[in-house]
């Protein structure tokens, strides 16, 4: 009977809010109901035995039941710490209510405004080109979270250069090596683009890179070094036959035939390649640039 009138008075004090006159009586009702039931059942009223005559559980139903009420009431604290969780997460994250006020925030949350929100509630948002917005409709509200996608982006760059530079540069491959990336000639040229190493270690000293000539076998590093011989090739000759020529047969040759009337009238073009192997690989550069530009429509620039 103590330990009744105990929970009965705890009951009372805690259905008050502290520093509120609100009072909340829910957890109080299934108390009295518990308490008139007691009283039924021990008086052995029929149809309270007929309706819930173990007394056992319809006493442990009433209990699950009050401290439900409590819980629902905020009497007592359940799943506490959340917010405090949330904001140290190192996802950075928004909860906004649905008209996308924002209710909560991760520390590492960037800001964001209604515009954003609202694009990502149709779909993913790019914030700064290698950020990305995401959202899910949650209860009475959403959640926005990031997603750092700075790697993804750092590749799809890559492929984006690679497939720029082979567009470019298609032509001289297939001439030099057939697209066969480990290719070595007889003179010692390495590579999907056949750079020799002294010419390699030359590009190195422009544009960067210390790697050995056994690099050149990495079709990246042969295309990357390639291409930028060619452009400085084309920004020295300011045209493609003789770029190509220079980038066979070495600039010091080419400058050597164009200052010579009987192979260049104009010191731009050459009207005459005395190498064999270098006019014939011209040939074959400048064919298979035609042929290109016929098949997928302009790639292939050499």
């Amino acid at each position: 009977v103590l330990c009744a009138a105990s929970a009965i008075v705890i009951m009372i004090i805690k259905c008050r809010v502290p520093q509120s006159k609100k009072f909340f009586g829910l957890p109080l009702v299934l108390l009295a109901a518990a308490t008139v039931y007691t009283a039924l059942y021990a008086i052995k009223v029929p149809w309270i035995i007929y309706i819930a005559g173990d007394f056992t559980v319809s006493l442990c139903l009433f209990t699950v039941g009050i401290f439900e009420c409590c819980i629902q009431c905020r009497l007592i604290q359940s799943n506490t710490g959340y917010d405090s969780l949330f904001s140290i997460t190192t996802i950075g994250a928004h909860i906004t209510d649905e008209k996308l006020n924002i209710k909560n925030s991760s520390k590492t949350a960037v800001e964001l405004t209604g515009e954003v929100m609202a694009q990502a509630v149709n779909g993913s948002v790019m914030l700064d080109g290698k950020t990305l917005l995401k959202s899910h409709k949650i209860h009475k509200g959403y959640v926005f979270w990031q997603e750092d996608v700075s790697e993804l982006a750092d590749i799809t760059k890559k492929l984006d250069q690679n497939q720029e530079e082979l567009r470019d540069t298609g032509d001289v491959i297939k001439a030099e090596s057939d697209f066969y990336p480990e290719a070595e000639s007889p003179v010692g040229a390495l590579g999907l683009m056949q750079m020799m190493p002294e010419t390699f270690d030359w590009m190195q000293t422009h544009i960067g890179g210390e790697y050995d000539a056994s690099a050149l076998l990495d079709p990246e590093i042969s295309i990357k070094y390639g291409c930028a011989l060619l452009r400085v090739l084309l920004n020295e000759y300011d045209n493609l036959a003789t770029a190509v020529c220079a980038y066979n047969a070495g600039m010091g040759n080419v400058t050597s035939w164009l200052s010579d009337p009987a192979y260049s009238e104009d010191g731009v073009t050459l009207k005459e390649i005395p190498f064999e192997e270098t006019r014939l690989y011209v040939q074959k550069v400048l064919q298979y640039k035609e042929t290109y530009e016929k098949l997928y429509g302009g790639i292939g620039n050499g």
